[in-house]
């Protein structure tokens, strides 16, 4: 066809019957009447509604019959309103197709006026099923969001370095005392922090901004009434052909953990001054008694008071070990050379332990995970042995193997072996545990077991009869 050439009344009908056709959705005409009687559909029939577009158009069935109920008075309501007023509309709502299923669609359209009066209702109709489900998904998924904030209190923020813009997630609001609408700025943020914290984040966020470097402090913050809490405030930049874009980063309220914190901290000074000093002054009179004493006054009760003051003094080291390794940050591990570890923990307890024979057998030394607690794991192990052996000459032998994945320590000692009742403090969980450790007994050997776990390791035990015991830490091995 020439450009001079007009097309004839059916080749427009054809395409435009062919651009109908190729809707998102349904194109129709219809009387203005809440039954919808359709007169023209087009477009996806079919694959919306599952009828054709002829079964509406014969009225086999009417449009206004698949609308689900709860939804007709809703519809109809605009419907009404856009015909009084010869106005627009738009509305969303259900239809349940001819298998059954539920689809969501919205419908937009707009009256036909002719002569003053609403003569037909144009529009079309589409489905946003697919948009519907992605859209309570995301609810869902932002609901999850909310209550794992509020659960954990912890909260998310981001900092757009191109228009300086700070968004706060609900939480952090709630962490520093704010309302929902609240739109703090950098600033106001950094203002939050204690006058004594506030050159560390602020100096934290320029690091940040300007080398690229993350950052993950406890701090101090005043909230908007003035209460102070500790906050736990983590940022990572994101960076974007050498220049930071962004930073993003999570503040979670710490104060209850800082409070039980000093609290240990407070019992850590208890039992490294007090009790300790206290337990010398005992056992320093008891000697002193033992020396006074004539030979026909019993000297069993001097030496009963010298074995529980040294016995007591024994358990409070082990609970100190415990606080300090409490209070040991447990982010810092590293490699550490068990060869030298074991040779540097014998050397150690041998100091200690004089009358003792301790050997260590290494034939490769391998090389594992782990930071301080790791020699308080062995010290714990062969000052166990060595301390509760009934031989006038304890022994401990260490011997190391190594298998593909696995680091295997042996501890064995001519000693007893282990009650029962004490390994199974490593062992189980509940009323047992703590029945023995109010005790007092098997302290020691929880603390090393809470540290082979940590590491990703565990300990074996075996008896010997009158041989000893065998205590093995298993470890991963680099």
């Amino acid at each position: 066809m020439s450009e001079d050439e007009t097309p004839s009344a059916s080749e427009s009908e054809s395409h435009l019957k062919r651009a109908v056709d190729n809707l998102p959705g349904i194109a129709y005409r219809c009387r203005p009447e809440p039954h919808r009687d359709m007169k023209v559909l087009g477009g996806r029939v079919q694959a919306t509604t599952g009828y054709s577009a002829s079964a509406f158009e014969s009225g086999v069935i009417e449009y206004g019959d698949i609308v689900v109920s709860e939804d007709v008075e809703e519809l109809e309501r605009k419907l009404r309103t856009a015909v009084d007023d010869q106005s627009e509309f738009s509305v969303t709502y259900r239809i349940r197709t001819q298998d059954g299923k539920i689809r969501h669609v919205l419908e937009r359209g707009s009256p036909v006026v002719e002569g003053g009066d609403v003569v037909a209702l144009e529009g079309i109709i589409l489905d946003i099923t697919d948009r519907k489900r992605s859209e309570r998904r995301l609810r869902r998924q932002n609901n999850l969001f909310t209550n794992t904030q509020r659960l954990a209190d912890v909260g998310g923020w981001e900092l757009d370095v191109k228009d300086w813009e700070l968004q706060w997630t609900d939480q952090v609001k709630v962490i520093h005392g704010l309302q929902d609408d609240a739109s703090p700025s950098l600033d106001d943020a950094i203002g939050f922090y204690h006058p004594e914290d506030r050159s560390e984040i602020s100096d934290a966020v320029e690091r940040a901004l300007e080398d690229g470097e993350p950052f993950d402090l406890a701090l101090r913050i005043q909230t908007e009434d003035g209460e102070q809490r500790w906050v736990r405030a983590k940022g990572t930049p994101t960076v974007r052909n050498g220049e930071v874009v962004r930073l993003s980063g999570a503040v979670q309220d710490i104060t209850e953990l800082k409070k039980r914190e000093q609290l240990l901290r407070l019992l850590h000074r208890l039992l490294r001054h007090n009790l300790r000093n206290d337990l010398s002054v005992i056992m320093g009179y008891a000697d002193t008694l033992d020396e006074e004493l004539v030979e026909e006054t019993p000297s069993e009760y001097v030496e009963a008071i010298e074995t529980a003051a040294t016995d007591l003094l024994r358990k409070s080291e082990t609970a100190k070990d415990l606080l300090n390794l409490s209070l040991e940050p447990t982010d810092t591990k590293g490699p550490v050379d068990l060869g030298e570890l074991l040779e540097a923990t014998r050397e150690e307890l041998q100091e200690r332990h004089p009358k003792a024979e301790i050997e260590v057998s290494i034939d490769e030394s391998p090389v594992v995970e782990g930071e301080a607690r790791l020699g308080a794991l062995f010290t714990q192990l062969l000052e166990n042995a060595i301390e509760h052996s009934e031989r006038d000459i304890p022994r401990v032998e260490v011997t190391v193997y190594t298998t593909e994945n696995e680091a295997r320590i042996e501890i064995a000692d001519n000693g007893p072996g282990i009650p029962p009742e004490e390994w199974t403090v490593t062992v189980e969980e509940g009323e047992t545990n703590s029945t023995q450790l109010r005790h007092g007994s098997g302290v020691g050997l929880l603390l090393a077991t809470w540290i082979a776990e940590d590491y990703g390791g565990h300990l074996e035990y075996e008896y010997e009869g009158e041989d000893g015991a065998l205590v093995t830490v298993v470890l991963p091995h680099q």
